[in-house]
């Protein structure tokens, strides 16, 4: 080999490495790029001699950060200007154009055609459920949410699948298991561990049917993971008489699929109606990463949650009917990590901190959309009736023609980290007058609130603050003096 052709070796080996390391370069560099962030593109939609105009649509308000537009005249001049996120906010918030001249020059100068200029808005997706995505008056996006990792709470003894079990009956839903006379019934003794060891017995798809108006004493937690069951409590009760501890709920459902039905929860509270901090985890019915239904459910004397929605490998989902919740030291019904859930017809009183409450943990995996409260009769509670707080994404939230009994009505919703987008508040009523206001709505995207009747003591029924897309309108408030207040519409 010649001289030469040592060096071009050489050489090409030395590009070779340095292309080497730059790949390796950009590649952590990507790994390493937040998996929500997006730039959605606009092209303009109109030109007038000396700008473009742009109608950015579709985009999630609160998740706007900022954004660049990029300008070409005859002369392929180009101008690159930065749009403050406040003021892209403001745009979209109003569904307004935006209109981008060219900077004034000793020679005006024309822009080209309308093509010759783009619109990037920089986003961080906050609900990839979101159904208006940006693909109109010339928007177009590619918006990837960011993967969940999640992971299931730590619990001791569960009923795992089953290994085979003998059967009693055959229903529509798969074999019916009756419950075994080895379980303890008539609350004289523990049955936790007995009716988990059923439990276990028998395989997905089956119905579990409970004794006949008996009495079943939990002082433990009927837990299953990844299990497909119904739970036929035929009129029974299960009870406990140990008095409650923190993380303590009667029953817990993991990464499953579960029905419970036609059954009384009683915990050993007695101080029902008083909210007790260590104490507020010790819920009825715990949901975690589970497609639940409760219907024809009594719920009483619980220190935590009637019914808990929670985060597990995913977010929970089912619903909450015909049922009753009554004597509660937390709230009747939280969803902390939900999707498309119905409360309907639940009456509850006795409620030691909010009846129906809407607020996310923090991290990843939590959030709720598509979470409707409707028809429910509700009595006394201690601070709120229904609440919504930002804390993780939420979306498609509804308090529906829920009626209250012996007081008065109060929501409050809450701009954290994230703004609730599309909130619908309709045809609720109350036969007690509430002080002022009775809706307290902060930075919310996209708000119904119409077909109430809200007595008062006096002032405002709702107060909003903040937010976009507001509509108030066809409520009743006798006995206060305006409907609604309405500030700070634009951020």
């Amino acid at each position: 080999m010649s001289r030469n052709d040592t060096a071009e070796g050489i050489r090409i080996g030395r590009v070779a490495a340095v292309a080497t390391l730059l790949a390796a370069l950009l590649a952590s560099l990507l790994i390493a790029a937040p998996a929500d962030a997006a730039t959605v593109k606009f092209n303009p939609v109109r030109k007038t001699n000396h700008a473009l105009v742009f109608k950015p649509r579709g985009l999630p308000v609160s998740a706007i950060r900022g954004a660049k537009v990029t300008l070409r005249s005859k002369g392929r001049r180009v101008e690159r200007r930065q749009i403050s996120a406040k003021h892209m906010r403001s745009v979209v918030c109003r569904r307004a154009s935006l209109r981008v001249p060219f900077q004034p020059t000793a020679r005006p100068r024309r822009l080209t055609k309308k093509g010759d200029g783009r619109l990037k808005v920089k986003v961080v997706v906050e609900d990839p459920s979101t159904d208006d995505g940006g693909t109109t008056d010339g928007g177009t996006t590619d918006v990837t949410p960011p993967p969940s990792d999640t992971t299931a709470p730590d619990t001791s003894t569960t009923a795992g699948p089953a290994q085979g079990s003998s059967t009693t009956s055959t229903s529509a839903s798969g074999e019916v298991y009756t419950v075994p006379s080895s379980v303890p019934s008539g609350c004289s003794t523990d049955a936790t561990s007995q009716i988990l060891s059923w439990i276990a017995s028998v395989p997905n798809n089956s119905t579990l049917l409970f004794g006949a108006n008996a009495c079943y004493r939990i002082e433990g937690t009927l837990e299953l993971r990844n299990r497909n069951l119904t739970f036929d409590g035929n009129g029974s009760t299960f009870k406990s008489l140990n008095a409650p501890s923190g993380q303590r709920a009667l029953w817990r459902a993991v990464d499953s699929t579960v029905v419970f039905r036609n059954m009384t929860i009683i915990g050993s509270y007695g101080n029902g109606g008083v909210f007790t901090d260590n104490l507020q985890w010790a819920h009825g019915i715990d949901l975690r990463g589970t497609h639940g239904v409760v219907e024809d459910v009594s719920m009483s004397d619980l220190a935590g949650d009637c019914v808990y929605f929670g985060l597990g490998a995913s977010q929970s989902s089912g619903a909450v009917r015909d049922s009753s919740c009554r004597r509660i030291g937390r709230n009747a019904v939280s969803v902390t990590a939900g999707d498309d859930i119905r409360v309907e017809r639940v009456t509850t009183d006795r409620i030691g901190y909010i009846v129906f409450d809407v607020e996310p943990n923090t991290g990843s995996g939590n959030g709720s959309s598509r979470v409707v409260f409707d028809s429910n009769t509700i009595g006394s509670y201690y601070m709120k009736a229904y609440t919504v707080i930002g804390n993780a994404p939420v979306a498609d939230q509804a308090f529906t023609n829920n009626r209250l009994v012996g007081q008065g009505l109060k929501i409050g919703v809450v701009n954290r980290t994230y703004r609730p987008r599309r909130l619908r508040i309709t045809g609720n009523s109350s036969d007690t007058a509430a002080a002022p206001a009775a809706m307290n709505i902060d930075g919310v995207d996209g708000l119904t609130v119409s077909g109430n009747t809200v007595p008062l003591t006096s002032g405002t029924m709702a107060k909003v603050d903040s937010s976009c897309d507001v509509s108030v309108s066809g409520n009743s408030y006798p006995g206060g003096s305006q409907e609604a207040s309405i500030t700070n519409p634009q951020f």
